[in-house]
């Protein structure tokens, strides 16, 4: 929509020296958008749901980013049983009430962001990977062989509550240990 391409481009011209108009964008084989014009080393992944727009831009290619408003009715066992791995909709069926739903959510914005980085979309198939949560709240991956993937080089995060939205992030460091900041930006597009 034309607010999220006005933010886009003011946020793009925060990082690098080019006027919020001059922008211009291609989308690749699954539809992932990048930057056409001007050359830059710029990245970025969208995603919005209902008043929320979130834009996460790096210097590395492999990004992504999803927030969904965790309010909504769904049918949380029906979807987690259809998209998720057999591990993550055990995960969520022992679980009650809010808790349930909550867990739903982390698991449903981190597939996203992960399918999202890669750039192929649903067609990844969202039964083919798995996240886990450790006590300490760190986030794993396990892939299905014919992912061939690097798990151990995903940085994956679920923010807290964000009101009723829950946003996740995954990114692909050319370096596990390189540090990441993140910046939470209110914008008035220009």
């Amino acid at each position: 929509n034309t607010v999220t391409r006005a933010m886009l481009r003011t946020v793009l011209s925060q990082y690098d020296d080019c006027p919020p108009q001059r922008w211009e964008f291609g989308a690749r084989e699954h539809g992932r958008p990048y930057i056409a014009r001007p050359a830059s080393g710029l990245h970025f992944n969208l995603s919005h749901s209902v008043e929320w727009i979130v834009c996460a831009v790096s210097r590395m290619p492999v990004i992504g980013v999803d927030i969904e408003r965790c309010g909504r009715e769904v049918g949380v066992l029906r979807l987690a049983r259809r998209f998720f791995s057999a591990r993550e909709y055990r995960d969520v069926k022992q679980r009650k009430g809010e808790d349930r739903k909550q867990r739903f959510f982390e698991y449903w914005t981190l597939k996203e962001a992960y399918i999202k980085a890669r750039g192929e979309g649903i067609s990844l198939g969202l039964d083919k990977f798995s996240f886990g949560f450790s006590a300490n709240g760190a986030i794993s991956i396990e892939c299905d062989e014919q992912l061939q993937e690097n798990t151990a080089a995903w940085h994956f995060r679920v923010s807290p509550r964000e009101g009723d939205h829950r946003l996740a992030r995954a990114v692909k460091p050319p370096q596990v240990t390189r540090a990441i900041d993140i910046r939470y930006v209110s914008t008035i597009p220009q």
